[in-house]
């Protein structure tokens, strides 16, 4: 879930927190309890427990940095730390730390790039985290590992010509199912905050980048009744960075935040906005 609306309250907060050295200090050194501080610990808090699912906060603060960034960054890390400890739901603060480590590879060099094409002074700039991370579980149970050899077909981007080998995980579930023209889909439902994961199996001729250019198609259709499947699945993760700056270029940002804090600022404009995705499926135990 991608929070605009904290990253926005952070770079808000942060504005007082340029123009207040007291300010900046108490978030770094954990000393008293601003209002920026507090109101950014109190939005954090908005983050509730699903029942069995996990929901960690992390990263929710945005400081006034001087350079190199990533320094500065390592300091509030161990304040966003003890939070965390504090008041998340699950007392883990391993998703923040990892964060941390990608965000620390990056961040001068972003910074750098955009104060050099503003002709701006890199210490100028104000960096918001917001992060948060879920780890569900599916409401099927698996039963079995199995192994299937996959015939590494031209275009898959492997250079052996021997078989893939994919560990699989095995289960026999009432599912509900879907169809379309390009694809035929299966919905695995979490157990609980209304979520889900709907995997769509091309058809013979379509790509997946057909599917994702019409994905619209495929995530609306009505879902059939249930009925007993034999699923397989394979166990992997996958991790990978993207700047989805773009896709914001179309956002009305003060419209849609007229109600909030933002109201009163004009130009409100997001330049870069990375992302970095991280995703394990697996069982829970040992199959």
């Amino acid at each position: 879930v991608l929070n605009i609306e904290m990253i926005l309250f952070e770079i808000h907060a942060a504005k007082a927190v340029e123009s207040t050295i007291d300010l900046e200090r108490s978030l770094i050194i954990n000393f008293g309890y601003s209002e920026a501080r507090q109101e950014v610990l109190d939005r954090g808090l908005r983050s509730k427990k699903a029942s069995r699912a996990k929901y960690q906060m992390a990263n929710k603060v945005a400081v006034y940095q001087n350079l190199p960034i990533s320094q500065k960054l390592r300091l509030v890390n161990e304040v966003l730390m003890t939070s965390a400890k504090k008041y998340d739901v699950t007392k883990d603060v391993r998703p923040s730390t990892l964060m941390d480590a990608w965000l620390s590879s990056h961040l001068d060099g972003v910074l750098a790039n955009f104060a050099q094409e503003k002709k701006l002074y890199t210490a100028e700039n104000i960096v918001s985290i917001s992060r948060m991370t879920v780890t569900p579980l599916c409401a099927c149970n698996f039963q079995s590992e199995v192994i299937r050899y996959f015939v590494n077909n031209p275009g898959t981007g492997h250079a052996s010509k021997d078989p893939i080998c994919v560990p699989m995980m095995h289960s026999l579930s009432s599912f509900e199912t879907m169809s379309t023209d390009e694809a035929k889909g299966i919905y695995i439902p979490f157990s609980s905050a209304n979520l889900g994961m709907l995997i769509l199996l091309p058809r013979k001729g379509v790509t997946c980048k057909d599917i994702l250019d019409n994905l619209s198609n495929q995530i609306n259709v009505e879902y059939n009744d249930h009925k007993d499947v034999h699923l397989l699945l394979p166990i992997f993760k996958e991790k990978f960075d993207y700047n989805i700056a773009k896709f914001f270029n179309g956002i009305n940002i003060e419209d849609t935040f007229k109600d909030s804090a933002f109201k009163s600022k004009a130009k409100i404009k997001i330049n870069d906005f990375r992302v970095n995705h991280g995703i394990r499926f697996q069982p829970i135990l040992r199959l």
